[in-house]
């Protein structure tokens, strides 16, 4: 009997042992599946982050290029000023303007605006006094802004200012290039 009980025993631990590594072998797979998911949910949140990456270095790229566009274009300005000022003699202030723009702002509805910016310079031969920029811009043919603004009391001889103003008005877009900005000194 004793080889009979040895036999039942030897079952026994035999089926237990099976039971423990079917129990440990699913838990391996379990495992292995959760972490084979997170490896993969990180695998595509790092693609992800890099293609963010790469989308603002080259944003970046642009910027950069954009930046040197305009400061050539200021140097351009400035040298247009210079030989504008050395081809124009006169006795007395005159004050004109020099790669002065506009353009309608409607970035908030709420608020548009004609921005300004560019260069004022006397070309004349005595100081200017008193300048000043004298905006108008119509929407069809109504006029929408007619605005003066203040630059400097006073503008030495060869001297430039620079000019950046919004000209707040209301209601719907401005007709396209229907501003005028003259400058003017006493």
């Amino acid at each position: 009997m004793s080889g009979k009980n040895e036999n039942m025993v030897d079952k026994k631990v035999a089926i237990a042992l099976g039971i423990i590594a079917m129990v440990l072998f699913t838990g391996i797979i379990v495992v292995f599946a959760y972490y084979s998911a997170a490896v993969s949910q990180r695998d595509s949140i790092i693609a992800t982050k890099d293609q963010e990456i790469l989308s603002l270095q080259n944003e970046v790229d642009d910027l950069e290029e954009h930046v040197t566009d305009l400061q050539d274009q200021v140097e351009a300005q400035q040298n247009q000023i210079l030989s504008l000022q050395n081809q124009l003699g006169s006795t007395a202030a005159r004050v004109i303007n020099v790669a002065l723009g506009a353009r309608d702002d409607r970035s908030n509805p709420n608020e548009p605006f004609l921005y300004v910016s560019g260069y004022v310079c006397n070309v004349g031969a005595e100081t200017a006094h008193n300048v000043r920029l004298h905006v108008t811009a119509y929407r069809g043919s109504v006029e929408v802004i007619n605005s003066y603004y203040d630059i400097a009391s006073s503008l030495e001889r060869d001297g430039s200012a620079y000019v950046e103003a919004r000209f707040y008005y209301s209601g719907p877009a401005l007709t396209a290039n229907s501003w005028k900005m003259t400058p003017e000194c006493t």
